[in-house]
């Protein structure tokens, strides 16, 4: 993990409470900081594979602001403890998971990006590292970009080569209703032992012209993206004959991309969250990863016990 953002956790903790109270006041208020201030920051450190009560020992964690996170025996619970991100606001993000450790990160809902000042661009910036022999499954729910809005997401993420990812990333254009939706674009630097998987962005809105053209999304509403990192992954099946074993869904379209390494993407766009879901859930199926979280292979039954 970026050691500023360590730093900066550690700072926070020691600052007085006053203050902290006040920042969280004016996050609360609609993320009304200063200029260059994130209104919410959430760092985590797990150090090890050692379980307490079923649960992973954490050496760190530090929330602030607009964020919080709790957690439970089916790991960490991101929670928004104020209304964020509106306008300009900033989020910031770090995971930092020592050898051997496992954690698995949901939200208790949704993301929304409010518009603020003409113009104004909210970010999130979340930084991760995955040590030797551990396991980071990112299953949070969807992001929305109500109308007016225009949010960026950058994540960089550091993995040993001895490391698994599952990371999905979820989008939705405007609120119910609303004809003219926000914009967001998510942004992902992925490396595997220091070397490139998967750097680009994926530009979705109005914002971005190139959102309605055929190489992107063709104007879809929703937005699915997998990401997932093996390093047991050996032979995999022929990606390209995905859609014709699975079969189609209706409202949804899609990719399965072999990344370079032991690596998958796995991408779904269309009109409707649950289709894209459904497609991305029986594609990840035929991949017989049986780590994987339910969410993203059984998104129909992922609430049932």
């Amino acid at each position: 993990m970026s050691p500023s953002l360590i730093d900066a956790a550690e700072v926070a903790e020691a600052a007085d409470a006053a203050e902290v109270a006040e920042a969280g006041e004016a996050a609360g208020a609609g993320g009304a900081a200063g200029a260059g201030e994130p209104v919410g920051v959430v760092c985590v450190r797990v150090g090890s594979a050692r379980l307490e009560g079923g649960m992973p020992t954490l050496e760190r964690l530090h929330c602030a602001g607009a964020l919080a996170a709790r957690l439970t025996p089916d790991g960490l619970v991101l929670v928004g403890a104020g209304a964020q991100p509106v306008g300009d606001d900033r989020l910031d993000i770090g995971i930092e998971l020592g050898e051997g450790a496992h954690l698995a990160i949901r939200s208790s809902g949704a993301t929304l990006a409010r518009a603020g000042e003409p113009g104004a661009v909210s970010t999130t910036a979340t930084t991760v590292s995955v040590g030797p022999g551990a396991s980071l499954s990112w299953i949070v729910e969807p992001s929305v970009a109500a109308s007016g809005a225009i949010h960026r997401s950058r994540t960089s993420i550091a993995l040993d080569v001895t490391a698994r990812l599952a990371w999905r990333d979820e989008v939705i254009l405007g609120r119910y209703g609303e004809s003219v939706p926000g914009s967001w674009a998510t942004a992902m630097d992925l490396r595997r032992g220091g070397a490139a998987l998967r750097v680009g962005e994926t530009q979705l809105g109005p914002n971005w012209p190139s959102w309605s053209s055929s190489v992107v999304t063709r104007g879809a509403r929703c937005y699915v993206a997998v990401v997932i990192v093996d390093p047991g992954i050996v032979d995999l099946p022929d990606l390209e004959g995905l859609g014709d074993r699975v079969g189609n869904v209706a409202g949804a379209d899609g990719v399965a991309l072999r990344l370079e390494g032991p690596a998958v993407e796995l991408a779904a766009w269309g009109a409707s969250l649950a289709g894209c879901r459904t497609l991305i859930g029986r594609w990840a199926c035929e991949l017989a990863m049986p780590w994987l979280p339910r969410e993203i292979t059984h998104p129909d039954r992922s609430l049932t016990p």
